[in-house]
């Protein structure tokens, strides 16, 4: 594994808003007999526990050690004479890699907060360490730890911000939810009151299903607000949870939600990760399986350049004899503009992406996966 570009991937904001449009849905799940028995300060607390979100804490006083031989490249190296600096001249050395527990999601190492610089760190981030990585050629091991401790303060500072936007974020959630936990409660007041008026006996209702009490402490809990909930697609030929359908000419937009969704454990169909399985193969059958029996979902990014495409077009028509044959809504349609694609009709349900990051719009996809069809 090699060390990445940190905090450089997503952008936190968005990430927390995708959470937040989950507030109407969490206040529509608490039970009314809740609702009416604890108030409106208790239901707002109780509901918000699951997107409250736990930052991500370094264990620095825990730091361990590994030494590795390795080879180092110096062709690049001005004091040295090299023969021919075009390619690479490996010399022997040793690595010496620093072991950072920590816990938290690691997905926020990939993410950037609102205060930020132009020089993020490099590290590579396991599940339970982030590792930096020092290689010398001199045998000179004590000359790691200085570097070591300057990375190690730049990641700190940055989840210091993280953590700081994360603190408002929580902060928020209890009033922003109240305004539905308000109505919600109206609403079931005012149909107690109109029953009580009609003069009959009201029947009671089954047992609703108990609203499970989080734990208070958000820093006690292990939030994953980026990682699915994975589900095995229903069709053991459906090798991909989801299938992208675009034209070249979106492709810009297209990537950053196929690499989203690939980062977050969804097995998505996008062409540029395909390219060795899809070298030397007819491409008009293999698509066509794909996109008829191979995937779950397909997502239709839908434009003026999708509508003339000849690629796009053959994919349209596979999903769309799958949809009637199975009769399946496989197809999820996102729109960048209202052209007219032949078979589609205009009653079917669809994402505008004018206005809406492509983070933000696979994290949709990611939570239709969740609710599956």
């Amino acid at each position: 594994m090699k060390p990445i570009l940190l905090f450089s991937e997503y952008d936190l904001h968005t990430v927390l808003e995708v959470q937040k449009a989950k507030l109407r849905d969490l206040a529509a799940k608490v039970p009314s007999e809740y609702l009416l028995q604890n108030g409106v300060d208790k239901a707002c607390e109780t509901a918000v526990q699951e997107i409250l979100i736990e930052p991500v804490n370094l264990d620095a006083d825990n730091v361990s050690v590994e030494q590795s031989e390795t080879k180092i490249d110096v062709s690049r190296d001005p004091m040295r004479s090299i023969p021919d600096r075009s390619r690479p001249f490996y010399i022997d050395g040793i690595k010496i890699k620093y072991f950072v527990p920590y816990t938290g999601d690691k997905q926020f190492f990939r993410c950037r907060p609102d205060q930020w610089t132009m020089s993020p760190p490099y590290a590579i981030v396991e599940s339970s360490d982030i590792v930096f990585e020092y290689s010398r050629s001199d045998g000179e091991i004590l000359k790691t730890k200085e570097p070591f401790q300057k990375d190690l303060a730049a990641v700190q500072q940055w989840l210091g911000w993280i953590q700081t936007q994360l603190e408002g974020y929580n902060a928020s959630l209890t009033r922003e939810i109240r305004p539905f936990i308000d109505a919600r409660i109206n609403a079931l007041k005012t149909s107690e009151s109109q029953m009580a008026d009609l003069g009959f006996k009201v029947r009671e209702h089954p047992p609703e299903e108990k609203l499970v009490q989080a734990r208070p402490n958000i820093h006690s809990r292990k939030s994953r607000p980026l990682s699915p909930r994975k589900k095995q697609p229903p069709n053991p030929e459906q090798e991909y949870d989801v299938a992208l359908s675009f034209a070249g000419e979106d492709r810009t937009y297209v990537q950053t939600v196929a690499k989203y969704l690939k980062n977050n454990g969804i097995n998505v169909f996008y062409d540029e990760f395909e390219q060795i399985s899809m070298w030397g193969r007819n491409l008009v059958d293999h698509l066509g399986k794909v996109y008829e029996k191979q995937s779950q979902f397909i997502v239709m990014f839908i434009s003026k350049h999708y509508a003339i495409k000849s690629w796009p077009n053959h994919e349209r028509k596979s999903a769309q004899a799958r949809a009637v044959q199975m009769q399946e809504d496989c197809i999820l349609p996102a729109r960048f503009d209202n052209t007219e694609i032949q078979g589609m009709p205009s009653t079917i349900g669809y994402v505008d992406l004018s206005s809406m990051p492509p983070e933000q719009f696979a994290q949709l996809v990611i939570e239709k996966l969740n609710l599956g069809r």
